[in-house]
């Protein structure tokens, strides 16, 4: 819109002149001096360039941050996604004293890894410190819990 204003300033620009020089004689019987109006009008015309100017480059540095975060966002989302499983399975591994081989992302920690509700305790702890994040007791209590089902979880939650 403002470049529009600016254009059609520019292309009517001595029609301006010659109408505030009207518009000034007419209100207050004073006669002025054309080429002043005009300096006044040019100087306008300069002030609104520099101000397209700037709002532009402050739109284009907006994009070019808002583009930064959304490459930092993605990067925090596949570095989450790289990390917390193999973590998880070697936390779980540690906590249940289970062999590192034998945890893997389908095994369920009660049926295959053993684990009751102290070692469930114990474990939950562990993964909320090491991620900084409160896991719901109930998961256990649903009978769902692998490992996969675990990592998802907590992806979830740091995601959030």
């Amino acid at each position: 819109m403002a470049e529009e204003g600016l254009k059609s300033l520019e292309a009517n620009r001595d029609r301006t002149v010659r109408n505030l020089a009207t518009k000034i004689y007419s209100q207050s019987g004073h006669k002025v001096d054309l080429y002043s109006i005009r300096k006044l009008v040019d100087s306008r015309i300069e002030g609104m360039k520099h101000q397209l100017a700037a709002d532009k480059e402050r739109r284009a540095e907006e994009a070019h941050q808002d583009e930064e975060r959304r490459a930092e966002e993605a990067r925090r989302r596949d570095a989450i996604k790289a990390f917390v499983p193999a973590r998880v399975q070697k936390i779980v591994s540690e906590q249940l004293q289970v062999d590192e081989n034998k945890v893997n992302l389908d095994s369920h920690l009660v049926k295959d890894l053993g684990m009751d509700e102290v070692a469930w305790v114990n474990l939950s702890m562990e993964l909320e410190e090491e991620f900084d994040i409160e896991i719901p007791d109930k998961i256990v209590e649903d009978g769902w819990i692998t490992i996969k089902n675990l990592v998802n979880l907590i992806q979830k939650i740091l995601l959030a």
